[in-house]
């Protein structure tokens, strides 16, 4: 018992790699299945440019909304998962607004205004009479922005 089985098996990929390659010649036979591949090929490189055109807004404003909305009380929209605390969390946050999936609540999330969260001024009073939060960190208030 040799590897004699396992010629086989190589030889009949071989077979059906060669079965891929009649396609081709089918496309170079045909003008109009040709003029489709092209220009399938022809658009690759400016649907690359707007994709990577697109990736680069999204990544700035990821970065910009960790800077202006980090820290933010969790709702709906704004969860443990998805939120602006790290750049990565809102590149994460951002690809999910991006294809339409619950943006409203989202955003309904970056608005809540004081009384349903706690003000920068509220919590420093907090802060001052000893209160310890739970995150270290926290040295502004949880409340979003309506503009």
């Amino acid at each position: 018992g040799g590897g004699g089985g396992g010629s086989g098996l190589q030889s009949l990929r071989v077979l059906r790699v060669l079965r891929v390659f009649k396609t081709f010649r089918l496309v170079r036979r045909s003008p109009r299945l040709l003029l489709i591949i092209n220009t399938l090929g022809a658009s690759i490189a400016p649907v690359l440019s707007a994709f990577l055109f697109m990736l680069l807004l999204v990544f700035l404003f990821s970065v910009l909304g960790n800077q202006f909305f980090s820290g933010l009380k969790h709702g709906i929209g704004i969860t443990r998962h998805n939120n602006l605390d790290t750049t990565w969390d809102a590149l994460l946050l951002l690809s999910i607004v991006v294809t339409g999936d619950n943006w409203q609540a989202t955003m309904r999330d970056c608005a809540t205004m004081a009384p349903a969260c706690t003000t920068t001024s509220e919590l420093n009073l907090l802060l001052a009479q000893g209160f310890v939060p739970n995150d270290p960190t926290m040295d502004k208030g949880d409340c979003g922005n309506m503009a």
